[in-house]
């Protein structure tokens, strides 16, 4: 891309943050992060205290955006592709357990004890993203007060110049709302990718979209605790 804008063709960069799947059909990536945590912990019947916020993309209004803007506006130009609103993984998490699905919040010390101790082969490949970093400071080991489970991580891009074009041409990325998650969740039970809840999803997911609210996973952390 660099030796075709030195030659005087247009180029753009898109970056990309989270993309996950398409309003219609909700397809999951198996081999993606966070479904990957998911998954190994649900496997597990347990799952990570995750105190991170990040952009989640859906494919499909991405693409129209990427197509629409190159066509239409070439140039030399960076843009970071994300919307305006992170989801916090915590939620994530309380979505599911609201739902049913059978785990327990443990640190993420516990939890990456707990998959090296009884998970699969397939679920332990998903630790080493949180021990290959720095092995003086693996997950696995150490002192759980040396980790400081409030703080909230938010993963930030100057998206400006997206955010411009993207009103421009009537493309905007959208919230993962609870009907958009859901659409996550009956792809990936019914393509056996995660674990299906206690009582069957279907029944749930009328209840579940029209709520105004309901507990997240801190919420579901305050009433064990009591």
């Amino acid at each position: 891309m660099e030796q075709a804008a030195q030659r005087g063709l247009p180029v753009n960069v898109y970056r990309l943050a989270r993309v996950t799947g398409d309003r219609k059909q909700g397809f999951i990536n198996a081999k993606d992060l966070v479904w990957s945590i998911i998954a190994a912990g649900l496997n597990n019947r347990v799952l990570p205290e995750l105190h991170v916020e990040e952009p989640w993309t859906p494919v499909d209004t991405i693409s129209d955006f990427i197509v629409q803007h190159s066509l239409s506006r070439p140039g030399n130009d960076v843009f970071n592709v994300t919307p305006e609103n992170n989801i916090a993984v915590m939620d994530i998490f309380g979505w599911l357990q609201s739902l049913s699905f059978d785990f327990e919040l443990v640190s993420l010390k516990a939890w990456c004890q707990t998959l090296e101790r009884e998970g699969s082969e397939q679920d332990k490949t998903i630790l080493s993203f949180f021990t290959r970093t720095d092995n003086s400071h693996d997950a696995s080991a150490g002192d759980d007060s040396a980790s400081d489970t409030n703080r909230v991580i938010a993963m930030a891009f100057e998206d400006s110049r997206y955010q411009s074009a993207s009103e421009a041409l009537g493309v905007t990325l959208p919230a993962i709302t609870r009907e958009l998650f859901s659409l996550y969740l009956e792809y990936g039970t019914t393509h056996q990718l995660i674990p299906t809840p206690i009582i069957p999803l279907q029944k749930q997911l009328p209840a579940f979209i029209s709520a105004d609210e309901l507990p997240t996973a801190e919420d579901h952390m305050e009433t064990i605790n009591e």
